[in-house]
């Protein structure tokens, strides 16, 4: 492959042979109300936080929570979020705060939300303000590291005993 063809991509993207090391690419699109409506139906997350605006707004939050974890996982999905604020796409007024929470029926014994020093460090250079997690239904890897690292960047980490409201 010539050294032309690889600076433009050709219409309707390259074919598998056509790759080699040191290419890159990037994808983005505004997340619309269809994708969040698709998602409350798939992850059975129908929070109003992320699916009503007029309610987001009366919250603590100022408005609709939207950053979706994909298979990339927790780490890179905060870098994205790192990014957007960089880019100006996420307001430096907004701090956000990362919450790990399990799915409807997910299996607990092999699928744990999990969070680390990793994502401390990473969610204080994204700008969060901190980090909540299920409390009795995730992992804390390197606890005591955690909480000092919280502690140093001014960050919360916080447990959400679902329980709590729960009827009885």
């Amino acid at each position: 492959m010539d050294d032309t063809r690889r600076l433009r991509e050709p219409e309707g993207g390259y074919f598998l042979e056509d790759l080699s090391v040191g290419m890159s690419a990037r994808y983005a699109r505004t997340v619309t109300e269809a994708d969040l409506v698709l998602f409350a139906g798939i992850s059975g997350d129908s929070n109003p936080v992320h699916m009503d605006a007029t309610y987001a707004a009366k919250t603590r939050f100022g408005g609709r929570i939207v950053a979706l974890e994909g298979v990339e996982g927790t780490d890179q999905m905060i870098e994205r979020v790192a990014a957007l604020r960089s880019e100006g796409r996420i307001s430096p007024r907004r701090r956000g705060v990362l919450v790990k929470l399990c799915k409807p029926q997910q299996d607990v014994r092999a699928d744990l939300p999990s969070i680390g020093l990793s994502t401390i460090l990473n969610a204080k250079k994204a700008g969060l303000a901190g980090v909540a997690i299920e409390a009795g239904r995730a992992l804390i890897l390197e606890r005591e590291a955690v909480i000092a690292a919280g502690d140093e960047a001014d960050m919360f980490v916080y447990g959400i005993d679902r329980g709590l409201n729960a009827e009885e």
